[in-house]
């Protein structure tokens, strides 16, 4: 089962997402990581989540 998505990669609507992920606070709150993070403006809490063919140029 499914749900509604959008990636945040390449910004397609989906179904089933390949990947989900969501940030770790010590990382977020002590790292140069999390500071660019921010910069980006994402927020502890948010979920990313990237369509199957996203998800596979990353992991390749």
């Amino acid at each position: 089962m499914g749900y509604d998505y959008t990636c945040d990669e390449c910004g397609e609507p989906g179904e089933h997402p390949g990947l989900l992920g969501s940030f770790n606070k010590r990382t977020w709150t002590t790292t140069p990581f999390g500071e660019r993070l921010q910069a980006l403006g994402y927020e502890l809490g948010d979920t990313i989540t990237l369509c199957p063919e996203c998800t596979h140029r990353l992991l390749r």
